[in-house]
């Protein structure tokens, strides 16, 4: 509203009326006129062409009934997809429930009444059925075929029945304890593997103490000993179903001669601990187990392999050709010495650890002199040792070292560490020389030197670095200058550690 000055509205009050469409405006109130509103429906049009608009009020409320909450169309989402995803469970576990059965079905037995827990025909490693020529592995019980009695001895106050056997076997060739390739949790023991303390004895012993739960499922169980072919010694057959009660344990203890010479001594016992005491006379010795420990006190053999997948390995070791170490889920922990007994020859060491942390003292010793394919002193020495570690998800620990007895940085030797997600560490001994390179892809690396180390003689290691990152860091060790190494190279000596996202180490001790 405009309100004037009193002296301009006396005045305004004495002019004339202005006509319409004169020059002079002056401010005019308008008051709302009806809304004219189209009907969407045509029956409507006659009765109710005009209304007049809602007020305030009456339009929000019909706003809310027209446009619900922000929480209300939440909940109701909500209860939709609910909806729709306990009918895609129901789908899903319907087509499970009889998919399922129907393809377990196929091609397999039904089981015996009682039946618990299946047998699992655990395969022999390949390497081993190469090298020992086993092509039917249940082998075949020409000699002696003992069954346990069908009333065998009880002890009452636990209620098992048990039994002992004895057998002997000429200390030569081959010699085997092993299963029939069949393993249960139901069916474990434990060998224990020593020399004999009756040093005239020139036979192999073997002691079998069998306990079980019921004589029903002892007298399921045969025992076979070989005196020929390449499945020579004990092969254990077990029962073909056990009940849930069922169990049986088997104690073996074999005692080898002194003035032994075997071949080989083989074992496969999945479900079994092995122990081996001090243990000498044997070429090959083939440990195979799978959720049982494998330990050995101090054994001496030309050709050392084990594999264990889920329990740990240890023990200490005096190799002359090749050790070899495969685990899974186990650990691994050892002190192992790799003896060249003739120039020349080269002794391996391999470890293959999915998951397995490994923990190894590695000591080198040659007992032959140097061999070289040109007597030249700028000719490649023929590397003495060979050592690889592979291991995904487990941590590697080697120490590395040589005999005291050698000179300084003698020794030709090959390093090779690889990690995947795991961190690795090498601590090299003072006396060993020789070109290195640590490397981590995604992770980081360490060089520590502990300082400058003398000999008898006064001469010092000496470590030259030639690149050195966050990532990367390579060099060489040498003592008294020399880094023994030709116009050809470095004689065949490396020490490689690689690690994808694990930190890599070394440690000159």
């Amino acid at each position: 509203m405009i309100i004037f000055h009193a002296a301009d509205q006396e005045n305004s009050e004495k002019r004339p009326e202005v006509a319409f469409g004169s020059s002079i405006h002056r401010p005019a109130i308008r008051f709302p006129e009806l809304a004219t509103i189209r009907s969407r429906w045509s029956a409507e049009i006659n009765r109710n062409s005009f209304r007049s608009l809602p007020d305030y009020d009456t339009s929000q409320r019909e706003h809310r009934l027209l446009n619900p909450s922000l929480k209300s169309r939440i909940l109701t989402g909500l209860r939709s997809r609910r909806v729709v995803l306990a009918i895609l469970v129901s789908v899903v576990v319907v087509v499970l429930a009889t998919v399922i059965p129907l393809r377990n079905s196929k091609g397999q037995p039904e089981p015996e009444e009682g039946e618990v827990f299946e047998i699992v025909n655990a395969s022999l490693n390949t390497y081993a059925v190469d090298l020992f020529d086993w092509e039917d592995y249940n082998g075949s019980c020409e000699e002696f075929v003992y069954t346990v009695p069908t009333t065998p001895e009880s002890n009452s106050s636990t209620g098992f029945v048990y039994t002992t056997l004895q057998y002997h076997l000429s200390a030569t060739d081959i010699v085997t304890v092993r299963l029939n390739g069949s393993r249960s949790p139901q069916f474990t023991g434990r060998l224990f593997v020593d020399m004999s303390s009756d040093p005239l004895k020139s036979d192999i012993t073997f002691e079998v103490n069998v306990n079980a739960s019921s004589s029903a499922i002892l007298t399921q169980t045969t025992f076979c000993f070989n005196h020929h072919n390449t499945t020579r010694g004990l092969l254990i057959n077990t029962p073909d179903s056990f009940d849930v009660d069922d169990t049986v344990f088997l104690d073996i203890r074999v005692q080898l001669p002194w003035n032994s010479t075997i071949d080989g001594f083989i074992t496969f016992l999945p479900e079994f601990s092995q122990e081996l005491g001090n243990i000498h006379g044997v070429d090959l010795l083939y440990l195979e187990g799978y959720n049982a420990p494998i330990s050995c006190q101090y054994a001496t053999a030309g050709d050392v392999t084990i594999n264990n997948m889920f329990a740990p390995i240890q023990g200490t070791f005096n190799v002359t050709r090749a050790m070899r170490i495969e685990a899974s889920q186990s650990s691994i922990d050892m002190d192992l010495t790799l003896t060249q007994l003739t120039a020349g020859e080269t002794i391996s060491f391999e470890v293959t650890a999915q998951h397995s942390p490994v923990l190894v003292n590695l000591t080198l010793d040659e007992l032959g002199p140097k061999v070289s394919s040109e007597q030249n002193e700028n000719s490649i020495y023929t590397i003495s040792f060979v050592t690889q570690v592979n291991s995904h998800n487990g941590t590697v620990d080697l120490s590395l070292s040589q005999n005291p007895s050698l000179a300084p940085a003698s020794v030709i030797q090959t390093v090779s560490i690889r990690t995947s997600l795991a961190d690795s560490s090498v601590k090299m001994d003072s006396r060993i020389g020789g070109p290195f390179i640590v490397k981590s892809q995604f992770g980081a690396t360490r060089l520590r030197d502990n300082g400058n180390t003398l000999d008898a003689a006064g001469q010092g290691r000496t470590v030259e670095i030639g690149n050195r990152t966050r990532t990367t860091v390579s060099g060489n060790v040498g003592w008294a200058g020399s880094f023994l190494r030709g116009d050809n190279g470095y004689y065949g000596n490396a020490l490689d550690i690689l690690s994808t996202l694990g930190m890599a180490t070394l440690e000159l001790v």
